[in-house]
């Protein structure tokens, strides 16, 4: 049994990590941030950003506390532009898909020459397929991907087809069928497409590669347990400890835990908690990242940065 003493103590220490403080010269580091990024967005560095969008941003924030946690955050934000983007595909086309099609008995003259045959007429037996539910809208990320790899990398349109096309290219002789997307985070979006179409029994007999750009280790994990049979190759890696309560609160002043509950207020303040379950308190599978894309934000990151709900202004929206 616990002493009165020592549950006293107990429940101060508690207390002491849900307390988020404000270091010292708190003001010169959000000044410093916020003037980072508007250099940033003003050298085309965040190319997809304004700098209104960022300062509307930062009004959503009330307080100083409220406005250090938001430069905390922003501090970590991985944003990848278009031309970072076209770079990740560049290496995916020339080094990561040549790699996993050699394993199926391809065979490729030079690191370009799986690339040059996507651009010209060479019939290949490999089509490229966008990971996107029969209801999705087409301005779905992946549907947006393969569109920018089609005039950026100058990819044959005769290559790109539906999750809804595959058995009817299947009976037609093609072998292997790589889907394209952005971002994996959790692996749920794949999955759902995955049985939804019921591509397990369809492509049983194929190859089948998913290529996102950006994979999260979850989502990796979760796919070599739920689709064993489908590789997996992408350009970035992101580690399980790459959520923002990991690595943005290094002030020697807050704890993971203390950032952590206070924004749980902040969830709670601005009415966010009232449409979030707990499996998306901190982004989609609680992945909790601040990472987007010129284009769009995966769900997986924190909802401050790209959610619109009941008048807040997202930073990049979904």
């Amino acid at each position: 049994m616990f002493s009165l003493n020592a549950l006293i103590i107990f429940e101060r220490i508690t207390y002491q990590m849900k307390d988020f403080n404000l270091p010292e010269n708190a003001d010169t580091y959000v000044n410093t941030v916020k003037d980072r990024c508007v250099d940033l967005i003003s050298h085309k560095i965040w190319s997809g950003i304004k700098v209104l969008d960022l300062l509307r941003w930062f009004k959503n924030f009330e307080g100083e506390k409220e406005k250090y946690f938001a430069a905390c955050v922003l501090d970590t934000l991985i944003y990848r532009s278009s031309e970072q983007v076209d770079a990740m595909a560049y290496e995916i086309f020339t080094k990561k898909l040549p790699q996993v099609l050699r394993s199926f008995g391809y065979r490729f003259e030079s690191y370009k020459c799986f690339l040059d045959k996507l651009r010209g007429g060479s019939i290949l037996d490999i089509r490229l397929v966008s990971v996107a539910n029969k209801r999705e809208r087409p301005t779905k990320s992946s549907n947006i991907i393969l569109r920018g790899f089609r005039r950026n990398l100058g990819l044959n349109d005769n290559y790109f087809i539906s999750p809804e096309e595959i058995l009817d290219e299947i009976r037609a002789g093609v072998k292997t069928f790589i889907f394209i997307d952005d971002f994996l985070g959790t692996g749920d979006q794949f999955h759902s497409m995955w049985t939804e179409n019921g591509l397990a029994l369809v492509m049983k007999d194929v190859n089948v590669v998913y290529s996102p750009l950006v994979a999260h280790e979850k989502g990796i994990s979760s796919l070599e347990e739920r689709c064993s049979e489908v590789k997996i190759c992408y350009a970035e890696y992101l580690a399980s400890f790459s959520n923002v309560f990991e690595s943005a609160f290094n002030d020697n002043v807050n704890t993971p835990e203390s950032a952590q509950y206070f924004y749980d207020e902040l969830l709670n303040k601005y009415k966010f908690d009232d449409s979030l379950g707990d499996n998306n308190k901190y982004g989609h599978g609680c992945l909790g990242l601040a990472y987007t894309f010129y284009h769009s934000s995966p769900d997986n990151c924190l909802h401050i940065i790209w959610d619109n709900k009941d008048g807040w202004h997202p930073l990049i929206p979904k």
